[in-house]
Formats: structure tokens, C-alpha cells, sequence
């Protein structure tokens, strides 16, 4: 997992052995929330995830 903070500078990387690695990133954290990349019939969305 890697950490940005708001103007995208690299702050941080963390591995985390539970989540297998596909290839492409599937999900980064911005604005305190979650962000995960959604395939849907070809058009790219995402899914938002706050706490």
C-alpha cells in the first residue's frame, strides 16, 4: 500500500501479505477515504469507501 497526502507527494509504502498483488494497483487512499477501481461494461468508476 502506498500513502500520498493531498498535493500526491509519496509519503509511505507498506506490503500487506493478506492483499494478493494482481499486476495493476486496484485501490490508493485520498481524502480520508478509500478509492477502489471498478470495471463496469468497459467504463471505469470508482467506489469510495469513508470511515
Amino acid at each position: 500500500m502506498s500513502i500520498f497526502n493531498e498535493n500526491f507527494d509519496h509519503l509511505s509504502d507498506q506490503e500487506i501479505p493478506e492483499i494478493k498483488k494482481s499486476g495493476i494497483p486496484k485501490h490508493f487512499i485520498k481524502d480520508g477515504a478509500i478509492w477502489m477501481f471498478l470495471n463496469s461494461e468497459d467504463e471505469m468508476s470508482f467506489v469510495r469507501v469513508r470511515f
